[in-house]
């Protein structure tokens, strides 16, 4: 009998909800295939989807090429950033048995039982798991899955910390269920990508006569080295230094309000980390604004900011927070005063051109902000290269940087095909009054102001020749005036000797 596709995938839903609860252990009051219903295959099927794209094995590893590598040589600050960038990527990546791969880190040596979350206890705080709720699926995996064998996984119901520790590094450290040494195996060879060239590499180095390093264990003492209370205190004092010299003084080319308020929120999540770990203290609503305010100086460019600013402060009453209620009432001034980026791009030559001009000026008397905000290019990059239509005058540096050459050149055209607009304009508006709109008539006007300069010229190399013609006319007339009254003098005088 062939079955049809929908019926198919019916089956592999099925196959892959039964595979599921085997997986996790899952006890019969939770799971009977019987309760399946069709509006559970979506989700079913969703999840199928992402285990199968995110699986990852060991011989995969050498040709992944997102896995976080070490890039800055900076302190154990930088080593706790790395640190938790690398569990991102392994919480996005699934191992053999389709877990997440951060359970291989996880904390606790100590699964949660099953028994701890189908008691009356749970029942009555509303605890109780929907298996069926599979946005939850990669929480149980990370907390249930057996890294100690399901069969041994009571002998950490205890709380003496000296068993737990027999357990994670001691001599039973080696009692291990299968699942778990296969990923544990994947999690030491990516930590060996992510962490080369790092401070803690020599921690991912496999040890001669080991035939399966533990990556969790490795894994650890990495992070003990470089994560503690020390860590915590020096990573919050910077992230607080920063805070104390963030200033937002206006829109700019390399600074905006988008990226002001990102900037603050990293800051302050930092904080708020260390702070759910029990190394800091994290900072309050109140703090929270009030660092936030002060980060807008009383110089600031935007007016209106200021006045949001200062409204605030008369009533803090009517703004609690600071994600809900301060940064919306401020970015409706940024909006408003201030459009965006591409208001104030500008690029080089347009501020070479204007030596010793305030840039603020300069835009204002080039014309509205709707045509300045019209030249700036709407281009991005996707994978390494520029997209989109070439017809702005401005553009980003990492949009420049990965532009072609003939898309550099066509730039550079628009911006002398502007040039040439911005000269008509100027004499258009000196000579003519108003500036034609249309390409051509500017082109006439300048070629009219052209040819009236060079008929002005021609006037005055012709007045100045009939001037100097008339010079030279008026020394003769008077040489020949001269020259006929010495002849006349002389003709009287030989007269005088002949009458004698």
């Amino acid at each position: 009998m062939v079955l049809s596709p929908p019926q198919q995938d019916r089956i592999r839903c099925a196959a892959w909800v039964c595979h599921h609860s085997i997986r996790l252990n899952c006890p019969p009051t939770l799971f009977n295939i019987e309760w399946l219903q069709p509006e559970h295959f979506e989700s079913i099927r969703t999840q199928m989807e992402r285990e199968e794209e995110g699986r990852v094995t060991i011989k995969m590893i050498p040709d992944l090429t997102d896995v976080p590598k070490w890039k800055d040589r900076g302190t154990a600050a930088s080593m706790s950033k790395h640190f938790r960038v690398f569990e991102t990527y392994l919480s996005h990546h699934f191992g053999v048995e389709g877990f997440p791969l951060d359970w291989v880190v996880r904390p606790s040596l100590r699964p949660v039982f099953w028994s701890e979350l189908t008691d009356r206890r749970a029942d009555a705080e509303g605890r109780r798991p929907d298996f069926f709720k599979l946005e939850m699926c990669d929480y149980y995996c990370r907390t249930v899955a057996p890294i100690v064998p399901f069969e041994e996984a009571h002998h950490l119901r205890c709380s003496d910390e000296k068993v737990i520790a027999q357990w994670e590094s001691g001599n039973r450290s080696t009692h291990r269920s299968d699942v778990f040494r296969r990923d544990d195996a994947i999690v030491f060879h990516l930590a060996r990508v992510a962490f080369a060239d790092s401070p803690g590499e020599v921690h991912f180095i496999p040890r001669k006569g080991r035939v399966q390093p533990s990556g969790r264990a490795a894994y650890f003492a990495c992070k003990g080295q470089f994560v503690g209370i020390n860590t915590a205190r020096l990573e919050c004092d910077l992230a607080r230094d920063v805070i104390q010299k963030m200033r937002y003084e206006g829109e700019s080319r390399s600074w905006n309000w988008d990226k002001h308020c990102t900037k603050f929120h990293q800051q302050v999540r930092l904080i708020d980390e260390w702070a759910a770990a029990g190394q800091a203290t994290a900072m309050s609503a109140e703090d929270q604004i009030s660092a936030f305010l002060k980060t807008i100086p009383k110089d600031c460019k935007n007016s209106e900011l200021l006045i949001a600013k200062g409204i605030i402060e008369g009533d803090r009453s009517r703004f609690p927070t600071l994600v809900g209620n301060v940064i919306p009432h401020l970015t409706l001034s940024i909006e408003s005063k201030e459009p965006g980026v591409s208001f104030a791009k500008r690029t080089i030559a347009n501020t070479s051109s204007a030596t010793g001009q305030d840039p603020e000026k300069r835009r204002r008397t080039g014309g509205s902000g709707r045509k300045s905000r019209q030249t700036a290019g709407k281009c991005r990059v996707v994978g390494g290269k520029v997209v989109g239509t070439v017809e702005g005058l401005h553009y980003s540096d990492d949009v420049w940087k990965a532009m072609t050459p003939e898309q550099r050149s066509r730039v550079v055209e628009l911006r002398k095909a502007k040039k040439q607009e911005r000269a008509v304009r100027a004499v258009s508006s000196s000579t003519a009054g108003p500036v034609p709109m249309d390409v051509s008539d500017q082109l006439q006007s300048l070629t009219r102001a052209v040819q009236s300069l060079d008929s002005s010229k021609d006037a005055g190399r012709r007045s100045a020749d009939r001037h100097s013609e008339s010079r030279r006319g008026g020394e003769g007339s008077r040489s020949r005036s001269s020259s006929r009254s010495h002849g006349s003098h002389r003709s009287g005088a030989h007269a005088g000797r002949r009458r004698h």
